[in-house]
Parts: structure tokens; C-alpha cells; sequence
């Protein structure tokens, strides 16, 4: 028993004998005037207070141990809230090095940063400086691309098309003529001599002459003549009239351009005495692009060209003793006759736009000039007597077959060759030589052939 339990136990039993014997005298009395059953009752009492006491001291007892447990565990939660307190202790003093590290480093970071971020705008001005320059050389480099480009219009010397295309062109065209020719001359043989009425054919001769298409003595050899028997002269005649039409129509600088602005091809002349190839060559290609772009569209029309054509071969078999067939050629040959038109077409694009490195040019001869083997052929010629040379004093009388030369115009040490008579020096190429009759041999093909009218047909020739 603890001491506290000492001391309730002391005082009840100090309390009991204070009562005795206080109370002695007076229990005598007592005993004496009540007897046992008195005594018996305080006795019960006391009793029961002790038991009450005693039961008020486990009470007490048991709380003191509920206490001293209760005190034993706050002790034993003082000791881990007191780790717990250190050990958060140390973890702050950790997290305070920590963050004053951390400070440090961000501290540090906050210096890199802000040298970064100069450096970083030093870099955008740099690359703002260069994109100000590179912008300034791009700008730099399409000017200069475009002045190339310009000059490379001028300057360049490549051309659309080869000699050998221009040659097989010449030669298709020449092949589609003759055979035009033949087919329409033999197509209406048997309507030779039908038309009596010598006035028309007389009409028809002067028409062919006033357009100068077939020189000046064919158009009266076609009315005189009688060629029921053989179509010889007439198919010379469309020869001679496709070849001269399609030798102007090929022409870069067509009849209608000399007539309304005669000025440019003087120009082109000009140019062609003192600048390069490149340069006049280039002019005149984007001279005519553009001309033939704002001019009337007739100027430059196949169809326009071929019913030219049209209208001159019924005068042709008109002045032959042929019935009015207009009609019926336009029919029949208006689209064979469009399509040669639209080959010398693309024969004078070529010559006049498509080629700057030289001047391609049709070539015919003029009727009764002389004839000359190493410049044209003769298209009567026998081969069997290649080695009988035609006469001396032979006239051409008229161009059956286109020829084609090419022309440059060199330059020598940066400048331009100039030729014997001060001019500049040009080099011709021949690449194909036109085809003629000869005024002789339409004699013999006269004298041969139409027997009846050769004297009447040749006193002219």
C-alpha cells in the first residue's frame, strides 16, 4: 500500500478513537439506557462507512492508476512528440541549407539567365541584321535575276527549232505544192476547152496578171494555149502560184507590215550593221511577236490566205479554157490548200520569231532572171545529161519549188564584220535551192506538148 493509502487508513482509526473516546462516557450511558441494539447499529455504521471508505480508497486507488497510466503515456507521447520535434527540427535545419543552397543556385540561375537573355537579344539583333541583309541581297538577287533574265532575252543565241526542222519544213511544203498542183491540173482535164466565150478567159488572164502572182508572160500563155490534150502549163501555173504566195506569206516582214509601218524593217536593217546577232535577232523576234498580236487578224490568217489562193486557180483554169468552178475547189481543195497556207505560216514564226541566232529566208527566183546551177535547179532537168549543162544565156521563167537560206551576220573581235562594199559582212547558207522551168525548156515543153499553139504560145516567151 502506497503512502496515500497510509494516511486514509490512519485517519480512520484516528477518527475511531477520537470517537471512543470521546463518546465513552456517554456509550456507557448509552449502553446502559439502550443496550446492544444501539451499539450493534453505530457499529453496522461504522462498518459501513469503512466499507464505504475502503471502497472510495480502491476508487481513488484505481483512478491514481488511471493516472499514472494516463501520465506514463502523455510521458511516453512527450518523449515521441519530442523526437518527432527533433527530428522535424533537424529536417527544417536541412530544409534551411537547402533552400539557402537553393537560393544560391537560383540566385546564380538568375545570373545566368539574365546574361542568356542578353546574350539572347544580342543574337536577335544579329539575326535582325541579317535578315535585314539577306532580305537587301535577295532583293539584290531577283533584280540582278531579272537583269539576266532580260539580257538573256538578248544575249542568248539558243534557238527554237534546228536547221534540219526548217529544212523538212521547206521540203514538205515544196512536196504538198506539187502535189496540190498535180491533183487540181489533172482533176479538171477533162473541162479544158469547155468554155467558148474567149472573154472570160481574156478576163481571167488580166486578172492573173494585175496580181503579178505568175510573171508577165504565163497568164497569156494560159489563154492562148490548148491543153485539152496535156495539163503541163497548167500545172506549171500553180506551181509558180503556190510557190510566189507562199513565198510572201513566209515572209517575217509581210507586205502588210513594209506597207502600214515601213519604218521597222529600215530599223532592223539598221541594227543589223552594228549590234550582234543576239541583239538585233532578239529585237526583231519580239518586234513581230507583238505586231502580229495588234495587227488584223486577216493579215495573218490561213484561211484569208487560202481563199486568196482559191480565187487565183479558178482564174488559172478559167484562162485555161475551164468552165467557173469556184465552188467546187473550195470544196474540194480548200482545206488542203488551207493547210500549205498554215505550214508557210509557221515558216514565217519561225524565221521571223523562233530563230535569233541567223535569218532564215524563202527563196524563189524572179522571172527571166538568169539562170545560175549553183543557186537554183532546174526542175526540167534530164538526169541522164547531168554533164549538158544548160545554155549560157538561160532565163528563168518562173519558181516551182521554194528554196531556203540562212543568213548571220558575224562579229569579228567584238565588232562587226564588214563586207567589201563597207556594209557588214554577212555569210548566206543555202540549204535548199529553189526549183525552176527555164524560158527554153517551156519552149520545148511547148513545142512538145501542144504542137498545135507552140508558135502562137512562144512568140511572147
Amino acid at each position: 500500500m502506497n503512502s496515500f493509502s497510509a494516511s486514509i487508513t490512519n485517519w480512520l482509526g484516528n477518527s475511531a478513537r477520537t470517537s471512543e473516546n470521546e463518546s465513552a462516557p456517554h456509550r456507557q450511558t448509552s449502553l446502559r439506557r439502550h443496550g446492544e441494539g444501539d451499539y450493534r447499529q453505530r457499529h453496522l455504521a461504522l462498518e459501513g462507512a469503512f466499507a464505504k471508505a475502503t471502497k472510495d480508497l480502491e476508487a481513488t486507488k484505481r483512478r491514481e492508476e488511471d493516472m499514472q497510466d494516463a501520465i506514463q503515456t502523455l510521458q511516453t507521447e512527450l518523449d515521441e512528440e519530442r523526437l518527432a520535434r527533433k527530428a522535424n527540427e533537424e529536417q527544417l535545419r536541412q530544409a534551411e541549407e537547402n533552400a539557402e543552397r537553393y537560393k544560391k543556385h537560383a540566385t546564380h540561375l538568375s545570373s545566368q539567365l539574365k546574361a542568356s537573355n542578353m546574350q539572347k537579344n544580342e543574337v536577335e539583333r544579329a539575326f535582325a541584321r541579317l535578315e535585314t541583309e539577306q532580305e537587301h541581297l535577295i532583293s539584290m538577287l531577283e533584280t540582278r535575276t531579272a537583269e539576266l533574265k532580260e539580257a538573256q532575252t538578248y544575249l542568248s543565241r539558243t534557238d527554237d527549232v534546228s536547221d534540219s526542222e526548217v529544212l523538212q519544213l521547206v521540203e514538205r511544203i515544196n512536196s504538198q505544192m506539187y502535189q496540190t498542183a498535180s491533183t487540181i491540173a489533172n482533176g479538171f482535164q477533162s473541162s479544158y476547152g469547155k468554155q467558148r466565150d474567149e472573154a472570160v478567159r481574156a478576163d481571167a488572164a488580166s486578172r492573173l496578171v494585175q496580181a503579178g502572182l505568175l510573171g508577165p508572160d504565163l497568164p497569156r500563155l494560159l489563154s492562148n494555149a490548148d491543153h485539152e490534150r496535156d495539163n503541163v502549163l497548167v500545172q506549171i501555173a500553180l506551181q509558180t502560184l503556190f510557190a510566189t504566195v507562199l513565198y510572201h506569206l513566209a515572209y517575217p516582214w509581210s507586205k502588210i507590215i513594209d506597207d502600214q509601218i515601213p519604218f521597222l524593217n529600215k530599223i532592223y536593217k539598221e541594227m543589223r550593221e552594228h549590234e550582234p546577232q543576239s541583239v538585233f535577232g532578239r529585237w526583231r523576234a519580239m518586234t513581230l511577236t507583238y505586231l502580229h498580236a495588234i495587227l488584223p487578224v486577216k493579215t495573218g490568217s490561213a484561211s484569208s490566205a487560202a481563199r486568196w489562193i482559191l480565187d487565183n486557180v479558178n482564174d488559172i483554169l478559167l484562162a485555161a479554157g475551164s468552165l467557173d468552178h469556184a465552188d467546187l475547189l473550195k470544196k474540194v481543195h480548200g482545206k488542203g490548200l488551207k493547210a500549205l497556207t498554215t505550214q508557210a505560216l509557221g515558216f514565217r514564226d519561225i524565221a521571223g520569231v523562233r530563230v535569233v541566232s541567223g535569218d532564215f529566208r524563202a527563196r524563189i527566183a524572179s522571172p527571166n532572171e538568169a539562170f545560175a546551177p549553183q543557186r537554183m535547179d532546174d526542175e526540167w532537168a534530164d538526169p541522164k545529161d547531168a554533164n549538158v549543162g544548160d545554155p549560157s544565156d538561160a532565163q528563168v521563167f518562173s519558181t516551182t519549188h521554194l528554196g531556203l537560206v540562212r543568213t548571220e551576220w558575224p562579229m569579228e573581235g567584238g565588232k562587226r564584220a564588214n563586207g567589201a562594199g563597207g556594209g557588214a559582212a554577212a555569210r548566206e547558207f543555202l540549204l535548199l535551192k529553189p526549183k525552176v522551168v527555164l524560158v527554153h525548156t517551156l519552149q520545148e515543153i511547148l513545142a512538145d506538148f501542144l504542137p498545135g499553139s507552140a508558135m502562137a504560145v512562144t512568140e511572147g516567151v
